[in-house]
This record gives C-alpha cells, structure tokens and sequence, in this order.
C-alpha cells in the first residue's frame, strides 16, 4: 500500500512521489514549492503550469477523512479532494465547501452497482448492459433508458446517489494518502445533495462505525459460505436473493461481494442478516461444526423445550416472557437476539451453533454453552413463578440433571 512520504534531495529541495504527482494533476517536472510541513502532511504551491496552485497532501495515518472534508468545508474552500490507496483513487469535487461530485476508480463506485444497490435497476438488467458499456462510446444511462428500465431523471437520481456513496466510502479508508487541489473546476456533472456537507460528514462516520463492527462479524474474506433451508415464511428481498444464490460453499466471502456487486458495506449487512437469520453459514462451520459440544447443546435446548411446553401447557405468561426474552436478550445479544420457539418449544440448533461458529470461532462451543445456561436460568425463573411448587419442583429436577449431565460429557 503506497504511502505519502516528504522527502527532500540533496540540495534540500523537496521531492514529491510521481504517483501523487499524476493524482493532483501535475507534471513529473513539475518544482511544487513548499510553504509548511508538519508531520505526514504539507502545503504546497505549483505555478509551473501558468497561474498559482495551492496544494495540501498528507498522509491518511496522519489525517482521516473527516478531518480533511471538515477543513475544506469549515474554510469554503473549492477544489478537488483526492484519495490514493494502492492503485485505486477516489475524488471528492468542492465548490465554496460543499460537495458537488465525486468519482472513483473501483468497480463498487460505478454508477450501475449504485443504482443496483438502491433498488434502482435490478441485478438481471445491470448484467445485461454491462458488456456494452463503452463500445461505440455507449453510456450506461442511455443503454437504460433504451430499453426502458430507467427514465431520464432517474439518472440524475442515481449520480446524486453515486456521489453520496463515494463520499461516505471515504470515511472507512484507512492508509494511503491525500491531496487537496485548490482551485475552481469545471460543474459539468454537478449535483444538488439534500444533505449538507456537515450533514454528510456526521453519516460518514455513522457509517464507518457500523462497518467496523461488521467487520468484526465477518472478519475474513477468504471464508466460504453456503446456504441452507429458511425457515417457514421468510420472504427475501432481491439483494439477499442474490447473494443466497452465489452462496454455493466454493464461493468465498470476498469473491461473494464482488459477484453481488453490493459493494462492502450493503453486502456485508446483507449477510450478517442471512447469517442472523439461519439461511447462510461458514463451509467450515459444517466442516468442524462444534465437536464435543454438538450433543451437550443438544441437551440443553431439549432442556428448554421442556421449559417451554410446561408452560404452554398451563396457558402461562412465561412462555411469552421467554420468547420476548431471545427476541431481545439482555446479554449474548449478537448470538441469541432475534431467535425463536417453533410450536414445539424448540430452539433451531443448526442457526445456533451456525451464528456461534460465525462470531466466536474455536470458542463457540464454551460460549454457546455459557449463553444457553443464562437462558435455562431465566427459564427456570419462570417456571417457579408461574407454577406451583410440587408442579415446578419435577421440571427443576430434570433441567438441573440436563446441566449436570451436559458439562460432565
């Protein structure tokens, strides 16, 4: 990963990186005179081209996004705002402060994976087209509005969207460098945003903090996932359609989010749902599944059940405490939250020890144990308030024995 470095030749001149050079529009021959340094970033003037251009690089080790996009706002400046990172480049344009373009050198960024994302087109129609962008200088707007899956405003919709996205893409860069042109630019593709850019910078990092931790649910991209059975009744909206096809158990996390064209962040939300929800699992969750905990958890859920059923049996409210209770549980939110009974009283193992494998790894099967234990306290709780004692006192008995007999196999 390309790192922007001030380093000066012998006769203490200063030298600036080729790579930023041509990012910012310079010529290699190009003699930028330096007006301040501090640390990884610097204040340069260039009037080799004719007429004055002030710069401003760093590094992003130094500086993140909303540092620099706070400065340019909070001084009205109007300029083009530039990100490195390895090979690829993003550009934010500015006029007086506020955002008015961006543009972006990777494949997420592109104007039909926007469109895709927000509903705009479906997946089937992007793929259509997308072998005819570029021949004979076809656009990608004009090839839908040719075939009727897009409207001429509804172009300027997804730019408008498009840039929104490149903006708050910015705030989750981390390393590389960046490079603030001053000057005016040309509005040709200007948009009108809804939201400030004090507005956009607060999403920005909004965003950035739910993307780290869904980072931290699927953290390796390099991991396979394949698709199981849904539960009765659960309906699937087209993205979660898409990648729940491209999850065949030879596909890789990583390969699943380029094939979607969802881009990190939706697709990343998209399967953490999947997962929440049971349909979509690790390949080496299956492979290793949880070893000696498999049964030890199954005695616990039967445990539960036996719980559950006493309850419905006697018409209790606490069976419908329990169900509130996985809906939202005061701890092992990430692991239990959102899980339900079936008419049995049987919690789904197989989405259980999924989910345990997905967010704890070689330690799923202790906390899944530790997790289930919480529960059956709280079941037993239950129990003794809604029964009476010689009636709760048998149902105790067993689920203590289901403990005993599960932490001593």
């Amino acid at each position: 990963m390309r790192k922007f470095a001030l380093e000066f030749d012998a006769d203490g001149n200063l030298v600036v990186d080729a790579a930023m050079l041509k990012a910012i529009g310079l010529q290699a021959t190009s003699e930028p005179e330096l007006i301040a340094v501090d640390g990884g970033t610097a204040i340069l003037r260039d009037a080799s081209a004719g007429g004055e251009c002030r710069l401003f690089a760093g590094s992003m080790e130094v500086l993140d996004a909303g540092d620099i996009v706070g400065m340019v706002n909070n001084l009205k400046k109007s300029g083009i705002l530039r990100f490195l990172v390895g090979d690829a480049q993003k550009a934010l344009f500015f006029t007086r402060g506020e955002v008015v373009y961006a543009t972006s050198t990777l494949a997420d960024d592109r104007l039909g994976n926007t469109l895709w994302r927000n509903g705009m087109i479906t997946l089937d129609a992007l793929n259509e087209v997308t072998d005819q962008v570029g021949a004979g200088g076809a656009r990608l707007g004009e090839l839908l509005m040719k075939l009727g899956r897009l409207k001429p405003r509804d172009i300027y919709v997804g730019l408008t969207l498009q840039v929104k996205e490149i903006f708050l893409s910015t705030f989750s860069i981390s390393g590389g460098a960046f490079a603030f042109t001053e000057g005016e630019h040309t509005e040709r593709n200007a948009v009108r945003l809804h939201e400030t850019t004090i507005e956009l910078i607060m999403q920005g990092m909004r965003q950035h903090g739910e993307l780290s931790r869904l980072r931290t649910i699927v953290p390796d991209k390099n991991h396979r996932f394949t698709r199981r059975l849904p539960p009765p009744g659960i309906q699937f909206n087209e993205r979660e359609q898409a990648v729940l096809t491209l999850a065949d158990g030879g596909r890789s996390f990583g390969d699943i989010l380029v094939e979607s064209q969802l881009g990190e962040f939706e697709g990343l939300k998209t399967m953490v749902r999947l997962i929440r929800t049971g349909v979509l699992a690790p390949v080496e969750a299956e492979a290793e599944g949880l070893g000696k905990f498999e049964d030890k958890v199954g005695i616990l859920i039967e445990a539960l059940r036996l719980c559950y059923q006493e309850l419905e049996n006697r018409g209790a409210m606490g069976m419908m405490h329990l169900e509130s209770y996985v809906q939202d549980p005061p701890a092992y939110q990430e692991l239990l939250g959102g899980l339900s009974f079936d008419a049995d009283g049987m919690l789904d193992q197989q989405a259980l020890t999924s989910r345990a494998v997905t967010l704890y790894g070689d330690r799923a099967g202790e906390v899944l144990m530790d997790a289930l234990d919480e529960l059956l306290q709280y079941a037993m709780f239950e129990v003794k308030n809604a029964l009476k004692p010689e009636e709760a006192r048998g149902i105790v008995e067993a689920v203590v024995h289901a403990f005993e007999k599960a932490r001593s196999e």
